[in-house]
């Protein structure tokens, strides 16, 4: 068990580089901003050999809600020029990994969910959001 609580081993075991429960203020396109309690999973294609990453975003509240974005090495390059990133891809799911986490911490630390938390995105569009709700459930299949 994490310090935050999240079952890190269990996450690992299924190839999951992240996998918990982040609240997150959506902003949909034509619709008022709303804050959801979303399920953010981060997954190598292939946990051997790492091609692409995969970004899964459900809510267990909303089972229609499912986004996802596939980010590949090719991707990831123009990624790292746009952001002016100083990691290269091996590292890069490894590393937003970390900076969701960090961002559930500063947001529990503080004790309230800032107004310009973690910005974990959608097609959907996302937003701001702040602190971890903890692991995510087991899985169950597309939602």
């Amino acid at each position: 068990m994490a310090p935050d609580g999240s079952d890190d081993a269990s996450a690992m075991e299924q190839g999951h580089i992240f996998r918990e429960v982040v609240s997150v203020q959506v902003k949909p396109v034509g619709r008022d901003a709303f804050q959801a309690q979303l399920t953010v999973r981060l997954r190598p294609d292939d946990p051997s050999h790492p091609r692409s990453l995969l970004v899964e975003l459900t809510d267990e509240a909303d089972l229609v809600f499912y986004h996802s974005l596939i980010i590949g090495e090719g991707d990831f390059h123009a990624l790292k020029a746009e952001q002016r990133l100083r990691v290269d891809f091996q590292s890069f799911p490894s590393q937003v990994a970390e900076l969701l986490r960090r961002c559930c911490h500063t947001a529990a630390d503080a004790g309230s969910t800032p107004a310009g938390g973690p910005a974990v995105g959608s097609a959907a569009g996302g937003g701001g959001g702040g602190g971890c709700g903890g692991p995510a459930p087991a899985e169950g299949g597309l939602r």
